[in-house]
Parts: C-alpha cells; sequence; structure tokens
C-alpha cells in the first residue's frame, strides 16, 4: 500500500510540472519573421510579385534586425525577377551608396547588411548587359567591401569590355591587397598586357610581378618576358621548344636570315647534351637580378639570372625538401629541375633525372654533388 502512495505522487509531480510548461506562453513571432516567411512560401509558390511585395514590406520595417539587413539580397533579385531590372539597379546603386557614404545608422547587423548588399551589386551587375553600367555597380559593391574577389572579377572584364584597358589595369594596383594579392594582380596585368601588344610596359611589368611573386614557376615563366631569348635562365621556365623558336626569332630579327646551323646546334645541345652552351648570362639578366633583391625567391632567381646556378638548384630543393602544401612542393620541383636545365642547357638528362628520382623512379639523386649530398 506505501509503495502505491508513493507512484501516485511522482504522477502528481509529473502532472503539475507538464502543466506548468504548459502554461509558458511562446514567444511572439516578429512581423520581420512573418515577411520573411511570407517571401520564402511566395517563391516556393513562383509568385514572385506576392514575395517582391513582402520583401519591400519588409525593407520598410523599423525593426532593423538581421532579417531586414539580408533581405537586401533579395529585393533587388525580385525586382529582376519581376521584369523591373532598371528598378533593381537604381535600387541597388541608391542603397549602396548610402551605405558606404555611413548613412546607415545600424550597428549590430551592419555587417550582414554589408555582405547582403555587395552580394546584390554582384547579382545586378551580373545581369546588366552594358559594360559600362555593369562596372559601375560592381564598383559600389567594392565600395562597400573592397575584398570581394568576384565582384572585383566583374568589375575588371566590364571595363576591358567597355573599351577602357587602361582602368582596368588601374583597378588592379587600387584593390590589390584586398581583392586579390599584389601577386595575382601584377600577373592579371601582365596577361592583359600581353594580349593588348604593349611589349615595353609588359616586359615592365614583368619585372613588378617578379618582386613580389612567390611562385618559383610562375617567376621562372616569366623571365622570358623581361630577358633577351638568348639568355640561359629561360630554360627553367620555357619548354625547349619555346627556347629554340624565341631564339630563331632573336637571330631572324638581326639579319632575317634563318641561321639554321646556328639553330640545329641549339636544337642538339637541348635535346642532346653535350659541352656546348650557345645561351649565355645575359647583361640584362644581371641587371633585373639588380632589381631583384629582397624579394619572396630572391635565393632561387637571383643565382639562376647570375649564372650561380648550383646556388639555385641547392635553394630550390631545399624548399622542395620544406614545403608544407603540394602545390608549393611540385612548383620548386619543377623550378629546381628548371635550373638543373639552365646549368646543362639540356632538357633530357639530369634535369629529366632528377624528376625521376624525385618520383622514385631512380635511386640516386642526379645533382647530388651539386647540393652537397
Amino acid at each position: 500500500m506505501k509503495s502505491i502512495c508513493v507512484i501516485v505522487v511522482v504522477v502528481l509531480v509529473a502532472l503539475l510540472a507538464s502543466m506548468a510548461f504548459a502554461q509558458v506562453p511562446a514567444a511572439p513571432v516578429s512581423a520581420n519573421q512573418l515577411l520573411a516567411d511570407a517571401v520564402k512560401a511566395a517563391e516556393a509558390a513562383k509568385d514572385f510579385n506576392a514575395a517582391l511585395a513582402a520583401s519591400m514590406k519588409l525593407e520598410d520595417s523599423s525593426d532593423k534586425d538581421y532579417l531586414w539587413a539580408v533581405n537586401a539580397r533579395e529585393l533587388p533579385n525580385l525586382l529582376a525577377k519581376t521584369g523591373k531590372v532598371s528598378d533593381a539597379e537604381a535600387w541597388v546603386k541608391t542603397k549602396a551608396a548610402d551605405f558606404a557614404a555611413g548613412n546607415d545608422s545600424l550597428s549590430a547587423y551592419k555587417g550582414y547588411r554589408s555582405d547582403a548588399l555587395v552580394n546584390a551589386c554582384y547579382d545586378v551587375a551580373g545581369l546588366e548587359t552594358d559594360p559600362a553600367r555593369k562596372a559601375d555597380i560592381a564598383r559600389l559593391g567594392l565600395s562597400i567591401s573592397p575584398t570581394g574577389g568576384g565582384t572585383f572579377n566583374v568589375l575588371f572584364s566590364a571595363l576591358v569590355a567597355s573599351g577602357k584597358p587602361d582602368d582596368a589595369l588601374q583597378a588592379c594596383l587600387d584593390y590589390a591587397g584586398k581583392a586579390y594579392s599584389m601577386e595575382s594582380m601584377r600577373r592579371r596585368r601582365m596577361t592583359l598586357l600581353a594580349s593588348l601588344k604593349r611589349t615595353d610596359d609588359l616586359r615592365a611589368e614583368a619585372v613588378e610581378y617578379l618582386k613580389v611573386a612567390t611562385d618559383p614557376a610562375a617567376s621562372a615563366n616569366a623571365l622570358s618576358v623581361a630577358l633577351p631569348a638568348n639568355d640561359a635562365s629561360l630554360c627553367c621556365g620555357l619548354t625547349a621548344q619555346q627556347v629554340l623558336d624565341g631564339y630563331k626569332l632573336m637571330l631572324r630579327g638581326k639579319d632575317a636570315r634563318l641561321n639554321a646551323p646556328t639553330l640545329l646546334k641549339l636544337a642538339d645541345q637541348l635535346t642532346k647534351g653535350g659541352d656546348d652552351r650557345p645561351l649565355v648570362v645575359t647583361d640584362e639578366a644581371k641587371v633585373l637580378a639588380g632589381k631583384l633583391a629582397g624579394s619572396p625567391v630572391e635565393k632561387f632567381i637571383v643565382p639562376l639570372l647570375t649564372g650561380d646556378y648550383a646556388s639555385a638548384i641547392k635553394e630550390g630543393y631545399a624548399r622542395a625538401k620544406g614545403a608544407t602544401g603540394d602545390t608549393d612542393y611540385v612548383n620548386w620541383v619543377n623550378a629546381t629541375a628548371g635550373a638543373i636545365r639552365c646549368m646543362d642547357q639540356h632538357y633530357n638528362g639530369r634535369a629529366l633525372d632528377f624528376v625521376k628520382f624525385i618520383n622514385g623512379a631512380i635511386d640516386v639523386n642526379p645533382v647530388a654533388g651539386v647540393i652537397g649530398q
């Protein structure tokens, strides 16, 4: 009988607890939440006019919460979906300009509002067909957040498409270290200058790129822009055929002659090896080396340019061994093999064997003596 009473007490306590819990009122749903839900429901039903109406009400809400902040991307997209692309553009321009000017009094949700407006600029710029207007919208997005890589891509492409390559080149410098690294921006400038066939500007840009480059493989490739075709360091970044073609053009430019025997001699050296060294350390390479003090790959690229290939090979191999990422490792292995090619002016000898050694195909490092092993 005593145990029954205990059970009854437990049941009564549980019942009272459940009753007390049931009496706790549910938190009221905010007006903004109701509007945000209405936007989602209407979009799901493909009723974009209804979704737009709810989104506009949310934008006008006096409660500047998270839902209001992120709606800044939804609203212009809904304007576009309802055929009001010009209105979407005007809305984005007004809101983004206000935000960039500091006219937005938000604090707690300012970051969300910023992201939403940047994304809205990116979206609307993508809908715009006129390159000049596309560039204007992209600039607005970057005025809010200059770190948007995607928005910068839109700006850069739009400037080029609108016939303003110089503005595109300047934009690379304006947003270097923000949207992308200076290294990346310098490389982008080189690509554009090459397409514009501005040879002198491209050569100067290659030097600026080499000052900030961290990728040894890309640095070696850039040497072909900065140096004459008879420089031995070109063997680091170019294929044997590219070296031969460049040398051919250089010789032909001197006297318009084919120079077949000279070219054949170089071709044999590059492919079969030997003691000939038709490529040289040029004065231009020595001057360039003097400009690269303090650059990220100075200990590799400067010896390469001055003909101290042993030091370049040692540095490249050490950097490959110390690499913590696969990409970095591969780049330094390739750069080291390139330095061996420069030393031997031979593509199928020790340079190829070094790659085989790295891949485990052979057990003896062909440049062990060079690196002091």
